[in-house]
Protein backbone atom coordinates (compact mmCIF):
# COMPACT_ATOMS: atom_id res chain seq x y z
CA UNK A 1 0.00 0.00 0.00
CA UNK A 2 2.48 2.30 0.73
CA UNK A 3 4.39 1.34 -2.90
CA UNK A 4 0.87 2.31 -4.01
CA UNK A 5 1.03 5.97 -1.99
CA UNK A 6 4.39 6.75 -3.40
CA UNK A 7 3.58 5.72 -7.03
CA UNK A 8 0.14 8.05 -6.91
CA UNK A 9 1.95 11.02 -4.55
CA UNK A 10 4.94 10.95 -7.48
CA UNK A 11 2.39 11.02 -10.37
CA UNK A 12 0.87 14.06 -8.55
CA UNK A 13 3.38 15.73 -8.20
CA UNK A 14 4.42 16.05 -11.20
CA UNK A 15 1.00 16.61 -12.74
CA UNK A 16 0.96 19.55 -9.84
CA UNK A 17 -2.27 18.23 -8.13
CA UNK A 18 -2.50 18.17 -4.43
CA UNK A 19 -2.97 14.49 -3.25
CA UNK A 20 -4.00 13.52 0.37
CA UNK A 21 -4.22 9.94 1.73
CA UNK A 22 -4.67 8.22 5.07
CA UNK A 23 -1.49 6.53 6.95
CA UNK A 24 -2.03 2.76 5.87
CA UNK A 25 -0.98 2.03 9.33
CA UNK A 26 -3.40 3.63 10.77
CA UNK A 27 -6.38 2.31 8.42
CA UNK A 28 -4.78 -0.91 9.30
CA UNK A 29 -5.55 -0.63 12.69
CA UNK A 30 -8.99 1.22 12.33
CA UNK A 31 -9.92 -1.83 10.26
CA UNK A 32 -9.39 -4.57 13.09
CA UNK A 33 -11.02 -1.72 15.85
CA UNK A 34 -13.87 -0.61 13.81
CA UNK A 35 -14.87 -4.30 12.10
CA UNK A 36 -13.81 -6.42 15.23
CA UNK A 37 -15.98 -8.23 18.08
CA UNK A 38 -15.10 -8.24 21.73
CA UNK A 39 -11.90 -10.65 21.30
CA UNK A 40 -10.34 -6.86 19.96
CA UNK A 41 -10.53 -5.73 23.53
CA UNK A 42 -7.61 -8.55 24.03
CA UNK A 43 -5.48 -6.63 21.76
CA UNK A 44 -6.55 -2.98 23.04
CA UNK A 45 -5.34 -4.43 26.59
CA UNK A 46 -1.97 -5.71 25.78
CA UNK A 47 -1.12 -2.78 23.39
CA UNK A 48 -2.34 -0.25 26.63
CA UNK A 49 0.18 -2.56 28.77
CA UNK A 50 2.86 -2.17 26.44
CA UNK A 51 2.79 1.88 26.45
CA UNK A 52 0.47 2.45 23.75
CA UNK A 53 -1.48 6.11 24.45
CA UNK A 54 -2.58 8.33 22.61
CA UNK A 55 -2.31 7.07 18.34
CA UNK A 56 -4.13 9.41 16.92
CA UNK A 57 -0.76 11.84 17.39
CA UNK A 58 1.59 10.99 14.69
CA UNK A 59 4.30 11.27 16.85
CA UNK A 60 2.92 9.44 19.76
CA UNK A 61 2.32 6.59 17.56
CA UNK A 62 4.16 3.00 17.58
CA UNK A 63 2.69 1.19 15.09
CA UNK A 64 5.60 -1.99 15.84
CA UNK A 65 3.88 -2.63 19.17
CA UNK A 66 0.46 -3.26 17.99
CA UNK A 67 2.05 -5.81 15.99
CA UNK A 68 4.16 -6.97 18.98
CA UNK A 69 0.74 -7.43 20.81
CA UNK A 70 -0.87 -8.95 17.47
CA UNK A 71 2.01 -11.81 18.05
CA UNK A 72 1.96 -11.80 21.04
CA UNK A 73 -2.10 -12.76 21.64
CA UNK A 74 -1.24 -15.13 18.02
CA UNK A 75 -4.74 -13.16 16.83
CA UNK A 76 -5.44 -12.86 13.02
CA UNK A 77 -6.46 -9.56 11.86
CA UNK A 78 -7.64 -10.94 8.44
CA UNK A 79 -11.00 -12.15 8.98
CA UNK A 80 -11.81 -8.72 10.22
CA UNK A 81 -9.81 -7.30 7.36
CA UNK A 82 -11.10 -9.13 4.47
CA UNK A 83 -14.42 -8.52 2.21
CA UNK A 84 -17.60 -9.81 4.69
CA UNK A 85 -19.98 -12.03 3.15
CA UNK A 86 -23.21 -10.27 2.50
CA UNK A 87 -24.81 -13.27 4.68
CA UNK A 88 -21.87 -13.38 7.54
CA UNK A 89 -23.12 -12.56 11.32
CA UNK A 90 -21.96 -9.71 12.47
CA UNK A 91 -20.60 -8.31 15.89
CA UNK A 92 -23.66 -6.01 15.91
CA UNK A 93 -26.08 -7.87 14.60
CA UNK A 94 -27.93 -7.82 17.80
CA UNK A 95 -28.89 -4.26 17.47
CA UNK A 96 -32.01 -3.65 15.48
CA UNK A 97 -31.98 -0.56 13.10
CA UNK A 98 -35.49 -0.84 12.51
CA UNK A 99 -35.16 -2.69 8.83
CA UNK A 100 -34.50 -6.44 8.54
CA UNK A 101 -31.31 -8.08 7.76
CA UNK A 102 -32.91 -9.91 4.20
CA UNK A 103 -34.18 -6.03 3.28
CA UNK A 104 -30.31 -4.38 4.01
CA UNK A 105 -29.23 -7.08 1.79
CA UNK A 106 -31.87 -7.18 -1.24
CA UNK A 107 -31.66 -3.38 -1.74
CA UNK A 108 -27.44 -4.36 -1.87
CA UNK A 109 -27.77 -6.32 -4.50
CA UNK A 110 -30.10 -4.15 -6.23
CA UNK A 111 -27.20 -1.01 -6.10
CA UNK A 112 -24.73 -3.54 -7.57
CA UNK A 113 -27.50 -3.63 -10.93
CA UNK A 114 -27.80 0.19 -10.59
CA UNK A 115 -31.94 -0.79 -10.29
CA UNK A 116 -33.15 2.57 -8.24
CA UNK A 117 -35.33 1.18 -5.02
CA UNK A 118 -38.27 4.06 -4.05
CA UNK A 119 -38.57 4.71 -0.44
CA UNK A 120 -41.76 3.55 1.70
CA UNK A 121 -45.03 5.32 1.87
CA UNK A 122 -45.22 6.29 -2.09
CA UNK A 123 -47.75 5.02 -4.63
CA UNK A 124 -46.07 1.99 -6.92
CA UNK A 125 -43.27 3.58 -9.71
CA UNK A 126 -43.66 7.01 -7.76
CA UNK A 127 -40.20 8.22 -7.36
CA UNK A 128 -40.95 11.93 -5.63
CA UNK A 129 -43.84 12.90 -3.03
CA UNK A 130 -46.51 15.39 -3.36
CA UNK A 131 -44.82 18.57 -3.86
CA UNK A 132 -48.31 20.55 -2.92
CA UNK A 133 -51.41 20.21 -0.65
CA UNK A 134 -53.52 19.55 -3.67
CA UNK A 135 -51.21 17.12 -5.49
CA UNK A 136 -50.92 15.26 -1.43
CA UNK A 137 -55.38 15.38 -0.93
CA UNK A 138 -55.65 14.58 -4.68
CA UNK A 139 -53.75 11.14 -4.00
CA UNK A 140 -55.27 8.00 -4.64
CA UNK A 141 -53.51 5.19 -5.29
CA UNK A 142 -52.56 3.36 -2.25
CA UNK A 143 -49.04 3.89 -0.54
CA UNK A 144 -46.67 0.66 -0.46
CA UNK A 145 -44.32 -0.43 1.76
CA UNK A 146 -41.11 -2.59 0.45
CA UNK A 147 -41.47 -4.90 3.38
CA UNK A 148 -38.51 -2.59 5.22
CA UNK A 149 -39.30 -4.31 8.63
CA UNK A 150 -40.35 -1.09 9.94
CA UNK A 151 -43.88 -2.10 9.98
CA UNK A 152 -44.88 1.32 7.84
CA UNK A 153 -48.32 3.13 8.79
CA UNK A 154 -49.27 4.35 5.40
CA UNK A 155 -52.16 5.76 6.59
CA UNK A 156 -50.42 7.96 9.26
CA UNK A 157 -47.73 8.93 6.11
CA UNK A 158 -50.60 10.47 3.85
CA UNK A 159 -52.39 11.72 6.69
CA UNK A 160 -49.02 13.52 8.02
CA UNK A 161 -48.15 14.37 4.62
CA UNK A 162 -51.35 16.51 3.72
CA UNK A 163 -50.79 18.30 7.43
CA UNK A 164 -47.07 19.24 6.47
CA UNK A 165 -48.16 20.88 3.11
CA UNK A 166 -51.21 22.64 4.76
CA UNK A 167 -49.03 24.07 7.42
CA UNK A 168 -46.70 25.35 4.36
CA UNK A 169 -49.99 26.89 2.92
CA UNK A 170 -50.59 28.81 6.47
CA UNK A 171 -47.08 30.15 6.17
CA UNK A 172 -46.73 31.17 2.93
CA UNK A 173 -48.92 34.27 3.62
CA UNK A 174 -47.30 35.42 7.05
CA UNK A 175 -44.65 37.79 7.77
CA UNK A 176 -41.01 36.36 8.30
CA UNK A 177 -41.27 35.93 12.49
CA UNK A 178 -44.90 36.46 12.28
CA UNK A 179 -45.99 32.45 13.29
CA UNK A 180 -42.98 32.93 16.33
CA UNK A 181 -44.58 34.05 19.74
CA UNK A 182 -42.08 36.24 20.70
CA UNK A 183 -39.91 34.82 24.22
CA UNK A 184 -40.16 36.06 27.48
CA UNK A 185 -37.04 37.59 29.35
CA UNK A 186 -36.10 36.35 32.62
CA UNK A 187 -33.20 37.68 34.54
CA UNK A 188 -31.10 35.40 37.01
CA UNK A 189 -29.50 36.46 40.15
CA UNK A 190 -27.04 34.03 41.54
CA UNK A 191 -24.08 33.27 44.06
CA UNK A 192 -20.93 32.10 42.93
CA UNK A 193 -18.85 29.96 45.85
CA UNK A 194 -17.11 27.14 46.85
CA UNK A 195 -16.22 24.50 43.77
CA UNK A 196 -17.81 26.97 41.45
CA UNK A 197 -15.16 29.26 41.78
CA UNK A 198 -13.03 27.23 39.90
CA UNK A 199 -15.02 26.93 36.89
CA UNK A 200 -13.91 29.71 34.45
CA UNK A 201 -16.60 32.01 32.72
CA UNK A 202 -16.13 29.46 29.60
CA UNK A 203 -17.53 26.16 31.81
CA UNK A 204 -20.10 28.13 32.62
CA UNK A 205 -20.99 28.96 29.15
CA UNK A 206 -21.37 25.75 29.02
CA UNK A 207 -22.89 24.20 32.01
CA UNK A 208 -26.30 26.90 31.74
CA UNK A 209 -27.40 25.18 28.34
CA UNK A 210 -26.88 21.74 29.92
CA UNK A 211 -28.77 23.00 33.63
CA UNK A 212 -31.69 24.41 31.32
CA UNK A 213 -31.91 20.98 29.31
CA UNK A 214 -31.95 19.01 32.39
CA UNK A 215 -34.86 21.38 34.08
CA UNK A 216 -36.79 21.19 31.30
CA UNK A 217 -37.20 24.92 30.47
CA UNK A 218 -38.31 25.20 27.62
CA UNK A 219 -35.28 28.24 26.57
CA UNK A 220 -35.79 30.02 23.26
CA UNK A 221 -33.00 30.00 20.48
CA UNK A 222 -31.70 31.97 17.85
CA UNK A 223 -33.16 31.01 14.15
CA UNK A 224 -29.32 31.12 12.11
CA UNK A 225 -28.09 28.14 10.33
CA UNK A 226 -26.13 27.36 14.17
CA UNK A 227 -28.49 27.87 16.83
CA UNK A 228 -28.23 28.69 20.00
CA UNK A 229 -29.84 29.74 23.59
CA UNK A 230 -30.66 32.65 23.85
CA UNK A 231 -28.53 33.44 26.60
CA UNK A 232 -26.86 36.90 28.27
CA UNK A 233 -24.22 36.70 30.94
CA UNK A 234 -22.64 39.61 33.12
CA UNK A 235 -19.02 40.54 32.85
CA UNK A 236 -16.65 37.31 33.41
CA UNK A 237 -15.80 36.90 36.77
CA UNK A 238 -11.68 36.45 37.30
CA UNK A 239 -11.37 32.93 38.06
CA UNK A 240 -11.12 31.71 41.47
CA UNK A 241 -13.00 35.09 42.79
CA UNK A 242 -16.57 34.28 44.43
CA UNK A 243 -19.40 36.47 43.87
CA UNK A 244 -22.81 37.18 45.71
CA UNK A 245 -24.61 38.96 42.40
CA UNK A 246 -23.42 37.58 39.40
CA UNK A 247 -26.41 38.08 36.12
CA UNK A 248 -27.90 35.81 33.67
CA UNK A 249 -30.68 36.53 31.12
CA UNK A 250 -32.43 34.01 29.11
CA UNK A 251 -35.67 33.78 26.51
CA UNK A 252 -38.02 31.41 27.43
CA UNK A 253 -40.39 30.12 24.59
CA UNK A 254 -43.16 30.11 27.37
CA UNK A 255 -44.16 32.06 29.97
CA UNK A 256 -43.44 30.15 33.91
CA UNK A 257 -43.72 31.65 37.04
CA UNK A 258 -40.08 33.26 38.54
CA UNK A 259 -40.64 30.83 41.47
CA UNK A 260 -40.64 27.58 39.24
CA UNK A 261 -38.33 28.48 37.12
CA UNK A 262 -35.69 29.02 40.35
CA UNK A 263 -37.21 25.61 41.71
CA UNK A 264 -36.57 23.61 38.82
CA UNK A 265 -33.30 25.09 37.77
CA UNK A 266 -31.26 24.97 41.50
CA UNK A 267 -31.36 20.93 41.73
CA UNK A 268 -29.12 20.96 38.33
CA UNK A 269 -26.59 23.55 38.38
CA UNK A 270 -23.09 23.18 39.47
CA UNK A 271 -22.29 22.91 43.43
CA UNK A 272 -21.64 26.09 44.21
CA UNK A 273 -24.06 28.27 42.22
CA UNK A 274 -27.15 29.43 44.20
CA UNK A 275 -29.74 30.89 43.00
CA UNK A 276 -31.22 34.14 44.65
CA UNK A 277 -33.59 35.77 42.42
CA UNK A 278 -35.88 35.11 39.18
CA UNK A 279 -37.26 38.53 37.50
CA UNK A 280 -39.58 38.25 34.66
CA UNK A 281 -41.19 40.68 32.05
CA UNK A 282 -38.69 43.42 32.04
CA UNK A 283 -38.86 46.31 29.53
CA UNK A 284 -34.95 46.61 29.23
CA UNK A 285 -31.89 44.00 27.94
CA UNK A 286 -29.50 43.32 30.58
CA UNK A 287 -26.22 44.17 28.18
CA UNK A 288 -28.28 48.08 28.38
CA UNK A 289 -29.02 48.04 31.86
CA UNK A 290 -25.13 47.00 33.06
CA UNK A 291 -23.91 50.19 34.35
CA UNK A 292 -21.69 49.18 37.32
CA UNK A 293 -19.58 46.49 39.06
CA UNK A 294 -19.53 46.79 42.77
CA UNK A 295 -16.69 44.73 44.70
CA UNK A 296 -15.38 44.14 48.09
CA UNK A 297 -11.81 44.42 48.61
CA UNK A 298 -9.99 42.76 51.54
CA UNK A 299 -6.31 43.21 51.99
CA UNK A 300 -3.42 44.16 54.63
CA UNK A 301 -2.70 47.65 54.56
CA UNK A 302 -4.13 51.43 56.18
CA UNK A 303 -6.98 51.34 58.74
CA UNK A 304 -9.82 53.54 59.86
CA UNK A 305 -8.89 57.31 59.35
CA UNK A 306 -6.00 56.09 57.18
CA UNK A 307 -7.91 54.08 54.54
CA UNK A 308 -10.82 57.06 54.37
CA UNK A 309 -8.14 59.73 53.44
CA UNK A 310 -6.50 57.10 50.94
CA UNK A 311 -9.59 56.42 49.14
CA UNK A 312 -10.44 60.24 49.44
CA UNK A 313 -7.01 61.04 48.11
CA UNK A 314 -7.26 58.60 45.37
CA UNK A 315 -11.23 59.48 44.16
CA UNK A 316 -9.60 62.76 43.71
CA UNK A 317 -6.73 62.29 40.92
CA UNK A 318 -7.61 63.62 38.04
CA UNK A 319 -5.89 60.50 35.80
CA UNK A 320 -4.91 57.14 37.22
CA UNK A 321 -2.71 55.84 34.63
CA UNK A 322 -0.85 52.45 34.77
CA UNK A 323 1.37 49.94 32.81
CA UNK A 324 0.10 46.80 31.18
CA UNK A 325 1.34 44.59 28.96
CA UNK A 326 -0.84 44.20 25.92
CA UNK A 327 0.04 42.10 22.75
CA UNK A 328 3.60 41.71 24.10
CA UNK A 329 3.95 45.42 24.67
CA UNK A 330 3.96 47.50 27.44
CA UNK A 331 1.07 50.09 27.21
CA UNK A 332 -0.05 52.96 29.57
CA UNK A 333 -3.56 52.63 30.34
CA UNK A 334 -6.01 54.97 31.73
CA UNK A 335 -8.78 53.80 34.56
CA UNK A 336 -9.89 57.02 36.41
CA UNK A 337 -13.17 57.63 34.17
CA UNK A 338 -13.85 53.53 35.04
CA UNK A 339 -13.50 54.38 39.06
CA UNK A 340 -17.25 55.50 39.79
CA UNK A 341 -17.27 54.95 43.86
CA UNK A 342 -14.59 53.70 46.65
CA UNK A 343 -15.15 54.37 50.30
CA UNK A 344 -13.98 51.80 53.55
CA UNK A 345 -16.44 49.04 53.58
CA UNK A 346 -18.16 49.16 57.64
CA UNK A 347 -17.65 46.30 59.94
CA UNK A 348 -20.47 43.53 59.63
CA UNK A 349 -22.18 45.00 56.69
CA UNK A 350 -21.53 42.33 54.46
CA UNK A 351 -21.60 39.34 56.67
CA UNK A 352 -22.10 36.46 53.87
CA UNK A 353 -18.95 38.29 52.05
CA UNK A 354 -17.44 38.39 55.44
CA UNK A 355 -17.83 34.30 55.34
CA UNK A 356 -16.56 33.64 52.14
CA UNK A 357 -13.60 35.76 52.20
CA UNK A 358 -12.36 33.91 55.81
CA UNK A 359 -12.18 37.98 57.01
CA UNK A 360 -9.11 38.43 59.48
CA UNK A 361 -8.00 41.31 56.92
CA UNK A 362 -6.55 44.59 58.31
CA UNK A 363 -8.55 46.81 55.34
CA UNK A 364 -11.05 46.33 53.63
CA UNK A 365 -13.29 48.77 50.84
CA UNK A 366 -15.72 48.79 48.58
CA UNK A 367 -15.41 49.57 45.00
CA UNK A 368 -17.90 50.40 42.02
CA UNK A 369 -16.31 50.04 38.19
CA UNK A 370 -17.80 50.38 35.16
CA UNK A 371 -18.29 48.08 32.83
CA UNK A 372 -17.08 49.36 30.12
CA UNK A 373 -13.76 50.21 29.80
CA UNK A 374 -10.40 48.82 31.14
CA UNK A 375 -11.01 48.04 34.60
CA UNK A 376 -8.31 47.86 37.51
CA UNK A 377 -7.35 45.01 38.94
CA UNK A 378 -7.83 44.00 42.70
CA UNK A 379 -4.23 43.73 43.37
CA UNK A 380 -3.62 47.24 41.41
CA UNK A 381 -6.49 49.32 43.32
CA UNK A 382 -4.72 47.85 47.35
CA UNK A 383 -1.04 48.72 45.75
CA UNK A 384 -2.59 52.39 45.18
CA UNK A 385 -3.95 52.58 48.59
CA UNK A 386 -0.57 52.06 50.27
CA UNK A 387 -1.51 48.20 50.91
CA UNK A 388 0.34 44.95 49.95
CA UNK A 389 -1.07 43.75 46.77
CA UNK A 390 0.10 40.02 47.69
CA UNK A 391 -2.69 39.75 50.49
CA UNK A 392 -5.31 40.83 48.23
CA UNK A 393 -8.64 38.86 48.19
CA UNK A 394 -11.70 40.43 46.43
CA UNK A 395 -15.69 39.77 46.10
CA UNK A 396 -17.74 40.42 43.42
CA UNK A 397 -20.98 41.77 45.62
CA UNK A 398 -23.06 42.99 42.54
CA UNK A 399 -23.92 45.25 39.87
CA UNK A 400 -25.41 48.53 39.29
CA UNK A 401 -28.74 48.03 36.67
CA UNK A 402 -29.89 51.13 35.14
CA UNK A 403 -34.05 50.72 36.10
CA UNK A 404 -36.44 49.84 33.27
CA UNK A 405 -40.07 49.11 33.87
CA UNK A 406 -42.17 45.99 34.10
CA UNK A 407 -40.96 42.81 35.35
CA UNK A 408 -42.19 40.58 38.14
CA UNK A 409 -39.80 39.11 40.78
CA UNK A 410 -39.55 36.04 43.28
CA UNK A 411 -36.93 35.73 45.40
CA UNK A 412 -35.29 32.58 46.21
CA UNK A 413 -36.61 32.56 49.78
CA UNK A 414 -40.21 31.57 48.35
CA UNK A 415 -38.38 27.83 47.32
CA UNK A 416 -36.50 26.94 49.93
CA UNK A 417 -36.60 28.69 53.73
CA UNK A 418 -32.75 29.48 54.03
CA UNK A 419 -31.12 29.74 50.12
CA UNK A 420 -28.46 31.19 51.25
CA UNK A 421 -27.09 28.69 53.73
CA UNK A 422 -25.62 26.64 51.06
CA UNK A 423 -22.95 29.75 50.76
CA UNK A 424 -22.06 29.22 54.00
CA UNK A 425 -20.94 25.43 53.60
Amino acid sequence: IREKQDLLYDMARRAKVKLKWHDSEVSYLEGIISRGDRRVAALIERAYEKGCRFDGWDEQFRFHRWLEAIAELDFDPEPYLGTLPVDARLPWDHLDPGVTHDFLAMEYRRSLKDRLSPPCGKPKGAIIHPDSLEAAEAQAKPLVCYHCGVVCDLTAMKTERVDFHGQLVDMAGARPGALLPAPVPYRLVYAKAGPARLLSHLDLLRAWPRALRRAGIPVAYSQGFHPHPLLTFSPALPMGMPSLGEQVELRLKSELPPAEVLARLQPVLPEGVTLLECHRGESERLAARLEAARFLVHFDGPAGPALQSACDALLARESIVLTRERKRRLREMEFRPTLRALRPATPGEFPEAERLLEGGDSASVVVELQVQGAALKAAELVELLGGDPESTRALRLGFALADCEGGEVAQAAAVEEEPRERLRA
